[in-house]
């Protein structure tokens, strides 16, 4: 029997079988891949977040194609969305956070989530940072509580305490995020006035619709602004123009189902909004210097 090629990467989802229950999962690092090495050394997206801390280290972890060093005390925000696996490095010990924006927010906004809670601010950043000792042991006390409430089956106000120890988890990541010499990737901190609200807001517009062929004045008119206003924003904030961040997000979509799904060069290029399967060829070489076709074979395992 054959399998039709597609376009789809692997996902996982947060209790498929259990839709009622709580969204949010701790585990154990080591644990967690002794169980589960084979799917987790594979390419893959969560329809989640996952929050990987390593306390012991010495391999590499991928996100969106870039290998990062996975060493003693780094911090990995993979974000719902990202593709992502661990290498086969055997010493990992640590812990991951499954969680998704419902769990958090509860009445929140959105965009106040992500504006209080992520960890290394946001659009166009790395996915890593590094924590240092004295925020380690912070983190130690949330996990020790968090685990400690998970014992605690359907007690009066578990939910409520657990969602505080995990916003209190992201906020400590994000303070060490904001330290320079805890950051190990490069970042551009967004103004503290309405930019990174607003920038946020623009982000959101992109990731549902980068693939439906929208305009910069559309996405404008969805924020209430106009064309120039727009520019100016992700000018001041990214150093970037609307167009380059619609332009990266397609790219990265292109790049991630080129080398993770098995669907021709025409259906990827439908996919992402390119009716014509040569534009969409011009296009990509354009912007990455390769051919779709050479782009899949030069990361070919």
């Amino acid at each position: 029997m054959t399998t039709k090629p597609s376009t789809e990467i692997g996902e996982y989802h947060l209790h498929p079988h259990q839709p009622g229950q709580l969204a949010f999962a701790l585990h154990d690092l080591r644990s967690y891949l002794a169980t589960n090495r084979k799917a987790a050394t594979k390419p893959h997206i969560h329809s989640y977040h996952q929050l990987i801390w390593f306390t012991k280290g010495g391999g590499k972890h991928v996100v969106d194609l870039h290998a990062y060093e996975a060493i003693a005390g780094s911090a990995f925000f993979v974000a719902r969305g990202q593709v992502h696996h661990f290498d086969g490095f055997e010493g990992y010990e640590g812990m991951l956070l499954h969680f998704n924006e419902e769990f958090l927010i509860r009445g929140e906004p959105g965009t106040d989530f992500l504006l209080k809670r992520d960890p290394f601010h946001g659009p166009h950043q790395g996915p890593r940072c590094l924590v240092g000792q004295e925020v380690a042991g912070i983190l130690e006390t949330y996990r020790a509580l968090i685990e400690q409430e998970l014992k605690h089956g359907d007690a009066a106000g578990r939910e409520e305490l657990l969602r505080a120890y995990v916003g209190a988890f992201l906020v400590q990541l994000h303070r060490a995020g904001r330290d320079p010499s805890a950051v190990i990737l490069p970042h551009r901190e967004v103004p503290a006035d309405g930019s990174r609200t607003r920038l946020m807001r623009f982000v959101q517009l992109v990731e549902t619709n980068y693939a439906k062929g929208h305009t910069i004045a559309d996405y404008a008119q969805a924020m209430a602004m106009s064309a120039r206003s727009l520019s100016a924003l992700t000018a001041r904030t990214l150093n970037k123009t609307p167009s380059q961040m619609v332009q990266e997000r397609i790219i990265l979509e292109a790049k991630r189902l080129l080398v993770h799904a098995d669907g021709s060069v025409k259906e990827i290029g439908y996919r992402l909004g390119f009716a014509d399967p040569s534009y969409f060829v011009k296009y990509f070489t354009k912007h990455v210097g390769l051919s779709p076709t050479a782009f899949r074979k030069a990361h070919a395992a």
